[in-house]
């Protein structure tokens, strides 16, 4: 009876264990590694059979169970494992690239920063010595544009990988576009004796609608590769078009050079970023970043980029793509005028902390014919800020003495409050951000330039400006007569001490005017000299320069000519006088809200 117990038990025993396998094999994977669900099972089991059946099914029970649990940490861990060496695979993978890109970049920067700072150096010396430096400064900016430009590939490819570069389609003349671009490369072509030359039939002298710039940046990466590596022989600008449709047009670019070549093998490689041919035969003296950016350039307008080359064959590239053709605008045939009046001079305020910066602006301005009020910082070009008194105010956007979106919102906030006429503010920034414009949006901002800026690109943006002059203000319609950033500078920047001098030009200005009439109408050479000899001094440090010029003409012929023969001088010294006076009064009455009179230099910002 016992035995016939303990088979039959055995039985039971072995089906449990073959239902609790079952059981096992579709237990909750608990990564936390918990064992409750074997319990909960055994208990189960245990309230159906007689304690002997319980205690076989247990052994059996936890055999399984355990097993089961084995195996799910040892395939957690496996798992573990391939995910850390994925990881460790893409980190060194990221190291390698990043190492590249410094290894490449260093040396790419470094090597125009060397031409422009060496033939700067050399340029100085040599031009204080007198001698013609043209030349000096024709390679310095010539590798400042490389330099730039390589900057600029940068901040492409990574605006690529990002899939943030947006494409800006406008009205493109394709040979136009074409032979400036091949202007561009005439000196060095001259220069190795290469013979650069444009093919564009009628058929391609067609307005389209595609991004000129990213068109002008693919072909020029190809004629500058072309040149580079052409020693003898000639470069090709070939242009062909089609039309699949009446107002679509296929376009088909090839950049033929008889330079070196490059192998079959080599090729594929090319157009990886960073990639040089072997010894850098086909991309020496370059980043290995314009034949990448310029396929992928090609791609993001649909098109394509092929390249065709052989060692000792030279090269040829074949950039294909289609664009919309735009009919002819309407006064397309009207004759151009002779000549165009030259717009009037602007008033423009400048605020940068960076003086080199700083200085290039308004040298650049200057060179334009505007005049220029420049501010070393946010704060400074508040202080120097009146309603009426600029048309446009252009401003660096991180200062460290005070921002220019702070600048940007006083000013907007200071002609809500007076009801005036809004000047224009552009932010002068050399920030990459890609959200960079909207935030000078938000601070009431109209445009953006970013560093650095073209003479022909600032002329072109101040050109298309309204001219209208209402918003000045009356005083300041013939010029501000005097410089406040000058008297800023003469200050160090302490408000208070520019304010006292404001005031005794405003208090003195009527009584040295008085003076001076009265010596001319008495013929008085002598006090008439000393008093132009006094307006000089305080013209110079007002930055009065027309005031300044007015009394050294006038000096000078009252020694040479005496005071019959300087009286037209003497009376422009006298205008220019009075003018200045009424400029800075108008400049202390119209203080913002919130400044102090009898000038806001002391607002704080």
């Amino acid at each position: 009876m016992r035995a016939a117990l303990l088979g039959r038990a055995a039985w039971i025993s072995v089906l449990l264990l073959l239902a609790c396998g079952t059981d096992a094999a579709h237990a909750p994977n608990d990564d936390d590694g918990s064992t409750a669900w074997i319990s909960e099972m055994l208990e189960e089991q245990l309230a159906l059979l007689d304690p002997m059946l319980g205690a076989s099914m247990l052994a059996g029970t936890m055999l399984v169970g355990w097993n089961g649990h084995l195996r799910r940490q040892i395939a957690r861990r496996v798992r573990q494992e391939h995910e850390l060496r994925a990881a460790a695979q893409s980190a060194e993978s990221a190291s390698r690239a990043k190492s590249d890109f410094l290894a490449v970049a260093s040396h790419e920067i470094r090597t125009p920063l060397n031409a422009v700072a060496g033939m700067l150096e050399l340029g100085l010396k040599e031009a204080a010595a007198g001698q013609d430096v043209q030349d000096h400064l024709r390679v310095a900016h010539g590798a400042a544009q490389g330099l730039l430009d390589l900057i600029r590939d940068i901040l492409d490819l990574e605006r690529m990988d990002r899939g943030k570069l947006d494409l800006l389609p406008q009205r493109t003349n394709l040979r136009t576009l074409a032979q400036s671009v091949a202007q561009v490369f005439q000196g060095m072509a001259r220069d190795k004796g290469l013979a650069l030359r444009v093919e564009a039939g009628d058929d391609v002298d067609v307005d389209v609608l595609v991004d000129p710039m990213r068109v002008r940046q693919i072909l020029s990466n190809l004629v500058s590769n072309a040149v580079k590596f052409t020693h003898t022989g000639h470069v090709t600008v070939r242009l062909r078009a089609r039309r699949p449709q009446a107002m679509r047009l296929a376009v088909t670019m090839h950049v033929i050079d008889t330079g070196i070549g490059i192998g079959e093998a080599d090729q594929r490689k090319l157009f990886a970023p960073y990639a040089q041919a072997p010894d850098g035969a086909r991309i020496e003296g370059g980043s290995g970043l314009g034949l990448n950016i310029a396929r992928r350039l090609a791609a993001l307008m649909n098109g394509t980029l092929r390249l065709e080359s052989a060692p000792g064959r030279g090269c040829a590239v074949r950039f294909d793509f289609q664009a919309d053709i735009l009919p002819a605008p309407p006064d397309a045939g009207a004759a151009t005028p002779a000549c165009r009046p030259e717009h009037p001079p602007l008033q423009i305020l400048v605020a940068d902390d960076n003086a080199p910066s700083r200085l290039l602006l308004r040298k650049q301005l200057e060179f334009l014919g505007h005049q220029v009020v420049q501010a070393g910082g946010g704060r400074a070009a508040w202080r120097l800020w009146r309603p009426g008194a600029y048309q446009v105010v252009i401003t660096d956007c991180n200062m460290t003495q005070g921002s220019g979106y702070d600048l940007a919102r006083r000013i907007r906030q200071a002609e809500s409050t007076l009801d005036v006429a809004p000047c224009i503010v552009w932010a002068y920034t050399a920030s990459a951000r890609q959200d960079e414009i909207a935030w000078c949006k938000e601070a009431g901002m109209d445009a953006c330039l970013f560093k650095p800026v073209t003479l022909p690109d600032l002329q072109r943006r101040l050109a298309a400006l309204p001219r209208a002059r209402d918003g000045l203000h009356a005083a300041w319609r013939q010029g501000l007569r005097f410089d406040p950033g000058a008297l800023e500078a003469l200050a160090a920047g302490d408000g208070a001490i520019a304010d006292r001098f404001l005031a005794m030009l405003r208090d003195t200005g009527e009584a040295d005017a008085a003076t001076l009439r009265r010596a001319l109408d008495r013929q008085d050479c002598g006090a008439a000299t000393d008093v132009l000899h006094a307006l000089h001094g305080v013209a110079r440090m007002a930055g009065a320069a027309a005031l300044a010029q007015a009394c050294v003409t006038a000096q000078q012929d009252l020694a040479r000519d005496g005071m019959a023969a300087a009286a037209d001088a003497c009376r422009t010294a006298q205008r220019e006088l009075t003018l200045l006076t009424r400029s800075v009064r108008a400049w202390i009455d119209g203080a913002p809200p919130g400044a102090e009179k009898p000038c806001p230099l002391t607002a704080q910002a």
